[in-house]
């Protein structure tokens, strides 16, 4: 695992120093490698032998590994073009039709290689050519020494933001290390996009289309369905799992995580690869209880551990400075991963698993059944596609960020390609039967029956994680505990939309307006304590830390006290 970062002077100025800052600020370790391409110049080694004056040039890609020792810089056989790389790639050696000096058979070494290959002078057109047809997880950038492409897969496994100041252009893989060197306001490169800078130049286009998946909705027998289904996701786990010793399942005790740990179950056992499950929640939560209860009938190892408020406490500002967010729905639904990839990292194991994917694709949520009542089946399928393409935004960033903090790679087996495209062939009709259908994802629910998952679990009744684990209900408790509670919110006349509107989730999109309002809309009092926080980590875009400076005057400076807040 890698993180990536790029940049451009807009006025031919040197660029070497800018891109270290933003390498040290994805680091973990100052002392640690570095992989670093500025102009036709590389270096690979530790920080600690960079000669940062040999490196002057205008333009820059740098890398750095998570867990590695070595930060490749990848070069054609021309030499005219550097690629940095992060991810995993499924059947690359099959892509290349020329033959080439190959220094290894990596997938970035292959990708190096086929863009050298439709490189004709526009770097554009060469990276659009060759990305479109790749399947996997990654973030990539080349650069020929006056452009850079920098671009994601089709589903976002892997992140990047961009960002512009008066000086340059840039690009890395978290937004802290573009904050870092003053750019103002940082933006989300969408999954399945490119960024194209030079120093008069920044464009961002879409590479990977819906129509890409060349999904038509041809399944209408829910035989059929299953039995593709099974298919298409047991290849995807095999895949997923070839090549490790020990691999690790997040489990919640609902269908999703279940059906996932009987496959990973019946798959690791014949490749030898030890699984463990981990399951969080608060005393008492429905998540401990059902997951201890599946992972017996299983025989899968599992570990839990019940979570305090005073857990939840010391999570919290670690949670906000790994998703780099403010968002309520972000960072209620990050604690639950982020304490249970604690324990995963205190195993040493790398790599996990994680069944984001089956509501979107097999139509899970409560109010799914609303939203067919009011529009259709049509507009029930095209918001499920809307679903399942915002997942980027609203769910994997802020999963594979925590992740990151531990050097742990999430592999999401339900995100298939293959996978995504069996589900969205199969008719909505099947997948929510009718108005009055509470439960949904049928097919989903009918292959875990189909391969032994108990029916109590099979048809469990979705529970969003954070409210199964008991974190929901425990977080106006947290924030109470500091102060902010609703007489503040009042004393300050604080609104969480004057801060920004943007809805990171369906529940908050939708959810909301055709279930409890009790369960999906967001507590001021809480929103206003992430707020608080969020500004004093030294995050959020200029914009949202102006509009949160107005209403608490600075935050800083009140520490953990928030009394004079309310003698203002």
């Amino acid at each position: 695992m890698y993180a990536l970062a790029g940049i451009v002077s807009k006025n031919n100025d040197n660029v070497s120093q800018h891109l270290l800052s933003m390498m040290k600020e994805q680091s973990r370790n100052e002392k640690g490698y570095f992989g670093l391409a500025v102009e036709d110049r590389n270096f690979n080694g530790k920080i600690s032998d960079l000669n940062i004056k040999a490196l002057e040039g205008s333009i820059g890609l740098g890398c750095i590994p998570l867990r590695m020792q070595h930060a490749p810089i990848y070069k054609d056989c021309s030499g005219k073009l550097a690629v940095i790389y992060d991810g995993i790639i499924y059947d690359f050696k099959k892509k290349l039709t020329k033959d080439h000096n190959l220094l290894s058979t990596t997938d970035a070494d292959i990708i190096t290689h086929l863009l050298e290959e439709n490189y004709n002078g526009d770097l554009a057109f060469a990276a659009k050519n060759i990305l479109n047809n790749l399947e996997g997880g990654f973030a990539l950038a080349v650069t020929n020494n006056t452009d850079i492409i920098a671009a994601r897969d089709p589903i976002g496994f892997r992140t990047l933001y961009y960002g512009e100041n008066d000086g340059f252009y840039a690009f890395a893989s978290s937004k802290k290390a573009l904050w870092r060197i003053r750019i103002p306001n940082v933006f989300r490169l969408p999954a399945g996009s490119m960024v194209h800078i030079n120093r008069n130049l920044l464009d961002v286009s879409k590479i990977f289309l819906k129509e890409r998946f060349g999904v038509n909705i041809s399944i209408k027998d829910p035989y059929t369905a299953i039995d593709r289904y099974q298919e298409t996701l047991y290849v995807a786990v095999e895949r997923m799992l070839e090549g490790l010793n020990k691999a690790a399942i997040l489990l919640s005790g609902g269908v999703d995580s279940c059906l996932l740990a009987k496959i990973l179950m019946d798959k690791a056992s014949k490749l030898d690869v030890d699984l463990v499950g981990y399951t969080v929640g608060l005393e008492g939560s429905f998540d401990l209880k059902f997951a201890e209860e599946f992972a017996k009938q299983i025989g899968l190892p599992v570990k839990e551990k019940t979570v305090t408020i005073d857990d939840l406490d010391k999570a919290l500002p670690k949670v906000i400075g790994a998703v780099e967010e403010r968002d309520y729905v972000q960072i209620e639904t990050s604690l639950i991963p982020y304490i249970a990839l604690e324990m995963v990292a205190q195993d040493l194991t790398k790599v996990v698993f994680l069944g984001q994917g089956p509501d979107e694709l097999w139509g899970g949520y409560p109010w799914y059944p609303r939203l067919l009542k009011e529009w259709g089946y049509a507009k029930l399928h095209e918001v499920m596609w809307e679903d399942l393409i915002r997942g980027d935004a609203e769910t994997l960033a802020r999963e594979n960020k925590v992740a990151r903090m531990f050097d742990i790679e999430v592999r999401y087996p339900y995100l298939d390609i293959d996978v995504i495209k069996t589900a969205m062939s199969v008719a909505p009709q099947l997948k929510v039967i009718s108005d009055k259908d509470a439960l949904g994802k049928r097919i989903h629910r009918a292959l875990a029956k189909k391969l032994g998952v108990s029916e109590s679990v099979a048809e469990r009744k979705k529970t969003a994680a954070q409210h199964g684990s008991g974190i929901h209900q425990a977080l106006r408790k947290l924030a109470n505990k500091h102060d902010f509670n609703d007489k503040l919110v009042a004393k300050l006349d604080y609104s969480p939309t004057e801060i920004s509107k943007e809805k990171l989730g369906s529940s908050s999109r939708y959810g909301y307006k055709y279930g409890d309002e009790d369960m999906w809309l967001i507590p001021s009092c809480i929103q206003l304590y992430f707020d608080y926080l969020a500004y004093r980590e030294g995050l959020l875009n200029e914009l949202e830390r102006k509009k949160i400076s107005a209403v608490l005057g600075d935050p800083n400076r009140f520490g953990e006290d928030v009394e004079p807040l309310l003698k203002r």
